[in-house]
């Protein structure tokens, strides 16, 4: 179709089967964007070497990815084995 056209031409369309065709291009639009999800990386008090750089590395590969990480570090209660040394156990 063309605008400078003599004489103008249109074209006669059904109104709902563009109506459903922009829908339709909507909905494989939203199926197809991928949402960055969010992945925890659970990170203790007492790790060791070795396993905070695998824990790294599995952070690097989700932004890799394209997801987002985060670290989570656990709230883990200390016993009285894990206490600092030379602290008398049971006091506050």
């Amino acid at each position: 179709m063309s605008p400078e056209a003599s004489p103008p031409v249109c074209k006669i369309i059904n109104y709902d089967k563009l109506r459903y065709e922009e829908e339709k291009k909507q909905k494989m639009m939203r199926k197809n964007s991928k949402n960055a999800e969010l992945k925890e990386v659970k990170l203790s008090y007492k790790i060791d070497v070795h396993d905070y750089e695998v824990r790294q590395r599995a952070a690097s590969k989700f932004i890799v990815k394209g997801d987002k990480a985060r670290p989570c570090p656990r709230a883990v209660l200390l016993r009285p084995c894990d206490a600092a040394p030379g602290r008398p156990r049971g006091s506050s």
